[in-house]
């Protein structure tokens, strides 16, 4: 079994680092092989630096700290100042995670690993290529760069067993393009979602942005406002298309999690992840739950992993 891990793009190189050592021994463990590409756009940090550069400009139209208890107004505020910076950036980010899979000069990471699959298996006998499957995770940006492998990732002749996005940053009507022709034709399976509740996108923040990053994507960093993202609550209960699609099961498991925060009674824990569970708060907490890691290699083994995730080890 191999994973592909694709971490979002809010992560500095050292923050990728620790993540695939955190990973690595329960992966392993599992008899499942990490990939994980390392991207270190560290957006969030770019992010940041927007919010201290541009937030006396937004702070000065709001009229000093008058909208500070006025949090709707304040939000809106620091969207249409963002907006402009925001979107350059976060395109540009795009951009890195299409051209994985697609540059000009094939040097891009997903190239890499299809040339680099296609040696290894030169190297193999017939009997040696049996039974390999490809799993893959893409959390938050992630899934824009999965979506783009995609194609590439399900013409290699390993069968694509799972794809599990958390928190998925992606544009629905990218999600549409890129992703359901494969799952229509059959040459990937309909991906597993977990998301947060609108409450706990609405409770989350990005700074003083008192929102999620998927809300200041959706209303700053896509180009306009009300941008449908995948991985948020309120888009997928408005597309009815998406809400079918999603009320589905796969491999006898719901399609979508959403996670509302409740803590998990330990005697049901094993039940719930079994069916598949999520406890983050917060958009950037997937990986560090242990409720959605441990849910996301149940659906990798389809069975109980033989170790669990603790708190521990998702402590990056």
């Amino acid at each position: 079994r191999i994973l592909l891990y694709l971490h979002g793009g809010l992560n500095s190189e050292s923050g990728c680092a620790k993540r695939i050592i955190g990973m690595r021994d329960v992966m392993l463990e599992n008899e499942i092989y990490p990939l994980h590409v390392m991207w270190e756009s560290d957006f969030l940090s770019s992010v940041a630096g927007l919010f201290k550069d541009l937030f006396t400009e937004a702070d000065k139209l709001a009229g000093g700290g008058f909208l500070e208890n006025l949090t709707e107004a304040k939000d809106r505020v620091l969207e249409l100042t963002l907006a402009r910076v925001g979107h350059r950036l976060w395109g540009e980010m795009k951009e890195n995670a299409q051209l994985a899979s697609v540059h000009p000069h094939n040097i891009g990471g997903i190239q890499l690993v299809a040339q680099y699959v296609a040696l290894a298996k030169q190297k193999l006998d017939k009997a040696d290529k049996t039974g390999w499957e490809l799993h893959i995770v893409g959390h938050s940006a992630g899934s824009i760069f999965a979506a783009h492998a995609l194609e590439s990732l399900s013409s290699l002749g390993i069968p694509l067993k799972s794809v599990q996005l958390l928190a998925p940053a992606i544009r629905i009507d990218t999600f549409k393009n890129r992703v359901l022709p494969s799952v229509e034709t059959g040459h990937a399976p309909l991906p597993s979602l977990y998301i947060l509740s609108d409450k706990l996108e609405r409770d989350d923040s990005v700074g003083p942005y008192a929102k999620s990053l998927l809300y200041l994507v959706s209303n700053a960093f896509e180009g306009t406002r009300e941008v449908p993202i995948l991985g948020m609550k309120a888009c997928l209960d408005t597309d009815a298309q998406l809400a079918e699609l999603f009320g589905s099961t796969i491999d006898g498991r719901p399609a979508l999690v959403v996670s509302r925060g409740i803590p998990i009674d330990p005697a049901g824990e094993a039940a719930a992840i079994a069916q598949g569970a999520s406890v983050s708060h917060s958009h950037g907490g997937f990986d560090n739950d242990t409720a959605t890691m441990n849910s996301v290699l149940t659906r990798v083994l389809d069975n109980t992993p033989k170790r669990l995730f603790t708190a521990r080890d998702l402590h990056y």
